[in-house]
């Protein structure tokens, strides 16, 4: 029997109070009071009370509800009180319409990631609470696994929570870990704050607090954070970070990284002194915010031993390459023109070397056709087929090494120039079948000095001179372009193979160029290289930066031949297609030239590549350079084809191959692996591509395990030298229960027969705890990390790392 009514405001009340029960309600006119039994619910304006039992005082606009015990004597029903968004989950309470207080006991509920216990709650009329013997914790069981218990806790909605002293309890057993008093934040919005440092110890670098300070909320589109660490045998870092968005129109994040790095002792020959810093950028503009122009940055630059001595991850530490560019780009409205800047960044860790390129400009016009006529009749006549396009580049280069970056003789040393570029062509049909491509290639550079050379009898060296004023340096090459498409078929009549479909592409082209060289150009002029008078061709212009005409007459006809093979086979489990294609060669490319200008050697290398996907989630890559010419024993070339002499093609010169082999098993974990005994996992799917990059960040719990290898083979043949180089890379995850993650990435080096750099990470799910360990055990990084902490952000300070860094071995 459902009971569904609705009690008429009282003169205390300014709503009306209505209940239900799906079993029975009694109404007891002398005490003002409604009984309300099984399944009841009472509603008043925001406030929601569900329970087994409910009694109804509209005398003194109270209302009480309880849990009953079933048959078995276990209680049922237990009240559930929400209000606000709030929800309580507890053994009786005692609310208040009126005054809007209300008494708890044995109450659970959920304040942001945090749960909160307590023995009895009194709630106020402004919302704040009072709670009797309280446990917080950001563990979801009824029985958390561990939580800070103190006698006395207040709670501020939606701002904070305050506790007297407190202790933590971990596994119902209290820990030597006391606070005088306890600060929570629950903001729903972020907020300004101390971060707490990270203890540890280093046996180079002694006791140290790290990764500390204070985080500001600067505003709804900003934020910052300034972290710092000690060590007390006297290093130290600090860390400026902020991020920042605006909501349809850009977003990005800012940091600047400062460290002194004290390893050894002072005074003996291993102490070393290292004060190194790093800038990382990254700005990102809304594709609505500006339809036809873009910002974007994307900056790391820094010392070249910063990450080698600060940072802790893998990819960091084997990363010897650095690039940054900074970009804004303009597409006029309607027209064919494009402008582009871009401020350039390339850093070799190895050697120190940095390249900056500030700035670098282009104007770009699009394909046009210029004859085309506007209002089109009939066929089209064979100029309108002639189209152009145009660039225009301007770039300063800065080509130095890091220590030498703000000397006066490195902006003496910049490099800078404009270059102008035509290319002309046309298309058009020969005997329907074959395309024959006509072009112009017009180019022109403009320098603001050129280089003199010549010889000095009192220091017997050549002197180089810069000479400063404008200077143009053209130069053109024009030629042609035939090229087709063959079409090859064979049937099988095997039933698991089909066909077979072979593609080919051959091509010729012809380009004709004058001898830049010649002194009627005025690029390039004669230099005594010695006392006795040799003497040796150079150009004024060959340190420019967009280079020099080319000297020599060059003939070329260029031979190119593409390919493409596929099979078509049955798929034996599959039910929907019959068939499927597989690529045996998705290219297989052959190329060479023949320079009619040259009086030998007019045949230059044969270079072939390709690429094959036979064996399923198996890339395999080929590229290698065939010789034509044969050699004598001594090494050198002679002028004579090596067919001539025996069938060969010519002695192959490079070949290097790579596979990448993926595996993955990605069937239910539940049907092939012994259960742990665990059952929660709360992982998020959506971060599954960073795994790879980021092994202990991105746990996946979806795949049992995943594998990946690669193996790269490199021949050389240089004349009589021969070099062979080959490396062995293997990295991979591997779930052994539902909570147990490991992962891996080695290699081995074949020439100093060593095992190469090799990480190990393991991972345990300890539902509302995680434990996360990393391993170097060998090598220049040797070192490890364990770190076991709470997973909820708002208890990340509660921790324990044991570190031993690889300048500690």
């Amino acid at each position: 029997m459902n009971n569904d009514s609705t009690l008429a405001t009282t003169p205390f009340l300014e709503s009306e109070v209505t209940y239900f029960s799906k079993d029975s309600s009694v109404v007891d006119i002398l005490e003002k009071k409604i009984y309300l039994y099984h399944q009841a619910q009472v509603n008043y304006e925001d406030i929601e009370l569900q329970a087994e039992y409910i009694v109804l005082d509209w005398k003194n606009n109270t209302v009480y509800a309880i849990g009953i015990p079933d048959s078995a004597g276990n209680i049922i029903g237990k009240p559930i009180f929400k209000e606000g968004g709030e929800t309580y989950y507890c053994e009786s309470i005692l609310y208040n319409f009126s005054t809007k207080k209300g008494n708890i006991k044995q109450m659970k509920t959920q304040d942001g990631e945090g749960y909160i216990h307590g023995e009895e709650l009194k709630k106020s009329a402004d919302n704040s609470m009072f709670i009797q013997e309280s446990k917080y914790t950001t563990c979801s069981e009824d029985e958390p696994h561990f939580y800070i218990r103190a006698k006395k806790l207040k709670i501020v909605p939606g701002k904070r929570i305050i506790s007297g002293p407190a202790n933590l309890v971990i596994a119902n057993i209290p820990t030597p870990v006391y606070i005088p008093f306890g600060f929570f934040p629950i903001q729903d919005q972020q907020s300004s704050g101390f971060i707490m440092p990270t203890y540890g110890y280093s046996v180079n670098q002694g006791y140290n607090l790290t990764n500390g300070g204070w985080y500001f909320s600067l505003n709804d589109h900003m934020d910052l954070a300034i972290r710092a660490g000690v060590f007390s045998l006297g290093s130290w870092r600090t860390k400026v970070q902020s991020s920042y968005i605006k909501r349809y129109a850009y977003n990005g994040s800012f940091s600047l990284s400062y460290s002194k790095n004290l390893l050894g002792e002072e005074g003996l020959s291993n102490f070393q002194d290292n004060r190194d810093f790093f800038i990382n950028w990254v700005h990102n503009q809304d594709n609505k915010a500006h339809p036809n122009s873009r910002f974007s940055a994307k900056v790391n630059a820094g010392s070249s031993s910063f990450n080698q001595l600060n940072s802790n991850q893998t990819n960091d530490y084997l990363k010897n390459t650095l690039t940054s560019n900074i970009s804004f780009s303009y597409s006029f409205p309607n027209k064919p023109f494009n402008l582009s800047s871009n401020l350039r960044h390339s850093q070799n860790t190895l050697n120190n070397s940095i390249s900056l390129s500030l700035p670098d400009l282009a104007f770009t016009m699009n394909r046009i056709n210029p004859f085309e006529r506007k209002l089109a009749s009939g066929k089209k006549r064979w100029y309108e087929n002639i189209n152009l396009s145009y660039t225009a580049n301007a770039k300063n280069q800065i080509e130095t090494i890091d220590s030498l970056l703000f000397q006066s003789e490195t902006i003496d040393n910049m490099k800078y120039g404009i270059q102008h570029r035509v290319p002309i062509s046309s298309t058009f049909k020969l005997l329907n079948h074959i395309n024959v491509t006509p072009n112009l290639n017009y180019t022109e550079r403009w320098y603001f000095n050129r280089i003199e050379r010549s010889w000095d009898e009192e220091i017997l060296s050549v002197v180089q001179d810069t000479i400063s004023g404008f200077r143009s340096v053209r130069d053109f090459n024009t030629g042609f372009k035939l090229n087709t498409k063959i079409y090859g078929m064979y049937s099988f009549r095997s039933e698991k193979i089909k066909a077979l479909r072979h593609i080919i592409t051959p091509s010729i082209s012809f380009s004709y160029r004058p001898d830049f060289s010649d002194e009627k150009w005025g690029y390039y002029d004669w230099s005594t290289i010695d006392s006795i008078g040799n003497k040796q061709r150079y150009s004024y212009y060959q340190e420019g930066l967009y280079g020099t005409a080319p000297s020599g007459k060059s003939g070329n006809i260029s031979f190119n031949l593409d390919n493409n093979v596929e099979i078509k086979v049955r798929q034996t489990n599959d039910s929907i297609s019959e068939y499927k294609k597989i690529s045996v060669f998705r290219n297989l490319n052959f190329r060479s030239n023949y320079n009619l200008a040259l009086d030998s050697f007019n045949l230059s290398n044969i270079t072939f590549n390709g690429r094959t996907e036979l064996i399923p989630n198996m890339n395999f890559k080929f590229d290698g350079v065939i010789n034509p010419y044969q050699m004598k024993k001594d090494g050198t070339l002679i002028n004579e084809f090596a067919w001539n002499d025996r069938l060969s093609l010519g002695r192959l010169t490079n070949f290097s191959f790579t596979i990448n082999w993926s595996l993955k098993n990605s069937m239910n974990f539940e049907n092939n692996l012994v259960n742990s005994g665990d059952n929660n996992n709360n992982n998020n799917n959506n971060e599954l591509d960073m795994i790879p990059n980021q092994t202990l960040n991105y746990i996946d719990f979806n795949i049992p395990w995943d594998l990946g290898i690669d193996y790269k083979y490199n021949y050389s043949n240089r004349g009589l030298e021969k070099n062979i180089r080959k490396t062995f890379n293997i990295k991979g995850n591997v779930k052994l229960t539902t909570k147990w993650k490991i992962g891996f990435h080695s290699g081995f080096d074949f020439d100093n027969k060593e095992i190469s750099f090799t990480s190990l990470d393991f991972y345990r799910d300890l539902h509302c705890w995680e434990m996360r360990f990393n391993w170097i055990p060998f090598g220049f990084r040797q070192s490890f990390n364990l770190s076991i902490n709470v997973k909820s952000s708002i208890l990340q300070d509660l921790k324990l790392n044991k570190r031993k860094n690889f300048y500690d071995f």
